[in-house]
């Protein structure tokens, strides 16, 4: 990569032949870098020696950095000692933005602001603004690598500049984000993000209301489910207890002399038929009440398009 100004080379890159968009090696003022991966994530950077730098740990989700472990370049222990390996912890937000790094006293060791677009501002221990990481860490907006000899982060295929907001070449898959090929994640970086850098995905405030609606929905429609499968029995208990009643009334016309204790048993009988009725019939009174509580899901449903809208013309300066 040159600038175009000068004409001046900022780093050389290579990467894998399987098409994944691994960088395999980089190259920065001679000093090189490879890296070594676990299927999409890169565990470890050595030099150009095969030395090893940096050692990572990934969650379970895509570009989730946990964890890694390093020289204490920064000394950040203040014992002097710039060369001892040192484990620091990240912490990020739901769009996966690196947020601050903890060393293992949960002591913050740098920490991380951002415009919607990535543009990072990065302060150190004592909360001063730098121009770049003290302990050498490069993941940071949505857990990608920041490119500090460039200013744009790698993104696989692609890489992305968070000055122009938008990546620096088109879309291998042309189209599928929409009709500019050049946009990072639908123009909708604080709900978005694009960790292969060809088909942006749908995260953070999205993901949880589409996560919410999908579970007021299925427990409406079990609710209704089970109203339905009570409403059955609900009906024939009330129609056995109003032809137990008419019997009962008959026996006692024909029969004045009938025993009192059975005329007792059969009416306690009666009783609790009533009584089962009306339980039934509580529990779907419940279960209404319920339905009418979830019935906002459709409204909220139109409310998160009108904060995604509301969202864009923010992120736009609209």
């Amino acid at each position: 990569m040159k600038r175009k100004s000068d004409n001046s080379v900022l780093g050389e890159y290579q990467y894998d032949a399987l098409g994944l968009g691994r960088r395999t090696k980089k190259v920065v003022s001679s000093a090189t870098t490879r890296y070594v991966y676990a299927d999409q994530q890169s565990v470890e950077e050595l030099d150009g020696s095969g030395n090893l730098r940096r050692l990572y740990a990934f969650g379970e989700r895509i570009d989730q950095v946990v964890l890694m472990e390093a020289a204490d370049a920064a000394d950040v222990d203040n014992d002097s000692n710039t060369s001892e390996t040192m484990r620091f912890h990240f912490q990020t937000q739901l769009i996966g933005n690196v947020t601050t790094v903890t060393a293992t006293a949960q002591t913050v060791v740098e920490s991380y602001e951002y415009d919607p677009y990535g543009k990072i501002t990065i302060k150190d221990t004592g909360g001063s603004t730098v121009s770049s990481s003290p302990i050498g860490n490069s993941y940071t907006y949505t857990g990608r690598q920041l490119d500090e000899e460039s200013g744009l982060y790698y993104y696989r295929a692609r890489q992305y500049s968070p000055e122009l907001r938008r990546f620096i070449q088109r879309d291998p898959l042309e189209y599928v984000d929409g009709p500019n090929p050049y946009a990072y994640a639908k123009c909708i970086p604080v709900l978005r993000r694009d960790p292969s850098g060809q088909d942006s995905l749908a995260d953070a405030v999205e993901s949880v209301f589409g996560l919410l609606i999908d579970l007021l929905t299925r427990r409406r429609n079990a609710t209704k489910q089970a109203q339905r499968k009570l409403l059955g029995p609900l009906n024939e208990v009330a129609e056995d207890a109003e032809a137990f009643e008419a019997r009962l009334q008959e026996e006692e016309a024909a029969e004045p002399d009938t025993d009192p204790e059975e005329v007792k048993r059969s009416w306690q009988k009666l009783s609790e038929m009533v009584t089962l009725g009306r339980s039934i019939g509580w529990v779907c009174g419940e279960m209404d009440k319920e339905l009418e509580r979830t019935k906002w899901r459709e409204d909220l449903a139109s409310a998160l398009e009108e904060i995604e809208d509301w969202i864009l013309k923010l992120v736009r300066g609209k």
